[in-house]
């Protein structure tokens, strides 16, 4: 690959420590920005020994600082700062405790057939999925590593409607 002298590299990665090797990678055969795109958390910086300041990275859903007001008030009080994933871990509890009252039981046979049709309104907004068990209206955040930290860029809505979502 160095032969041909890239401009740019883009390696798509699932996984943190991946995009950070990745991101080396395209660095060692001479890309003058190297650019992978990984998944979101808030290690990336540890784990990159500070390598992946300026990666792009995408999460589903909204970012925890779009999370309902109610449940980062609660979040704080009782555990502190707001771990990136931990409002889509409540809205799945709770998805979960609306599918054991819509069958009126704690059974995963009776229940887990009941997550297709429960519907409410969570941290991290309209909580619903579709037949396939994806979330519905379900939108994607890009993020940047600044300063050692993830920070939200965009939100991409259903149907590709960007929205800024830089201060």
């Amino acid at each position: 690959v160095a032969a041909v002298e890239p401009n740019a590299a883009l390696v798509a990665s699932k996984r943190t420590r991946d995009a950070v090797d990745d991101r080396a990678l395209a660095r060692a055969v001479g890309a003058d920005q190297p650019q992978p795109l990984a998944t979101c958390d808030d290690e990336i910086h540890v784990l990159s020994s500070g390598a992946a300041e300026g990666m792009t990275c995408s999460q589903a859903g909204l970012p925890r600082e779009a999370a309902s007001p109610e449940f980062i008030a609660s979040f704080r009080q009782h555990f502190g700062e707001i771990r990136q994933y931990a409002p889509f871990f409540y809205d799945g509890a709770m998805a979960v405790v609306e599918a054991m009252k819509r069958a009126d039981s704690t059974d995963p046979a009776k229940f887990a057939p009941e997550l297709f049709n429960v519907s409410f309104k969570g941290a991290t907004g309209t909580v619903a999925f579709d037949a396939k068990g994806d979330r519905k209206d379900a939108e994607m955040t890009i993020f940047t590593v600044q300063n050692g930290k993830i920070v939200p860029v965009a939100i991409v809505k259903p149907g590709g409607e960007l929205l800024d979502f830089r201060p």
